[in-house]
């Protein structure tokens, strides 16, 4: 056993079995390619967020929380399955990409690497977590607070405004 251990510890890529247990709390995050701010429009964040509006109850995902920055989101929720949490993903992804490359006039790989995906393990982590989500748009050059930031589910929480993708 501690040998597979080490194994996997030295593997760039985990696999994602191995990452995510079905009904896991997560924790997900990608990058735009080359860490280009190709989200900076509003208009593309609207998509995203449509996108995953439009694909959340097919694949049976929860979401409690998500921050769009401009080149890379934030999303916190819980899988009920990793299989289908992956193929969320690859299809929202995907859908997202084409769009935006056609919209931009552009071709090839938007998202740099695959999803960033962490399983949040305790409630403590799970605040945590979604306070950092949260914060994300002070922590920036701007300095905004998340109140005033639109593409976050802060103010869901903070002052009870109704967010479609919440759970």
């Amino acid at each position: 056993m501690a040998s597979n251990l080490l194994i996997i510890s030295l593997m760039s890529n985990y696999p994602r079995n191995l990452l995510l247990y079905d009904g896991d709390y997560f924790h997900i995050t990608w990058k735009c390619h080359n860490d280009e701010f190709l989200m900076s429009n509003p208009l593309y964040k609207e998509l995203y967020y449509s996108l995953i509006l439009k694909y959340n109850k097919l694949y049976n995902i929860d979401f409690l929380a998500y921050c769009f920055m401009d080149n890379h989101p934030h999303l916190c929720g819980k899988c009920h399955t990793q299989e289908q949490l992956s193929d969320f993903f690859r299809v929202v992804n995907s859908c997202f990409a084409k769009k935006l490359n056609k919209e931009l006039g552009r071709k090839g790989q938007l998202i740099m690497d695959r999803f960033h995906s962490q399983a949040i393990q305790s409630e403590e982590q799970l605040i945590s977590t979604i306070n950092y989500i949260h914060l994300n748009p002070y922590r920036t050059i701007a300095r905004t607070h998340p109140e005033n930031y639109r593409w976050s589910s802060y103010n869901s929480y903070a002052n009870g405004v109704t967010d479609k993708l919440i759970t």
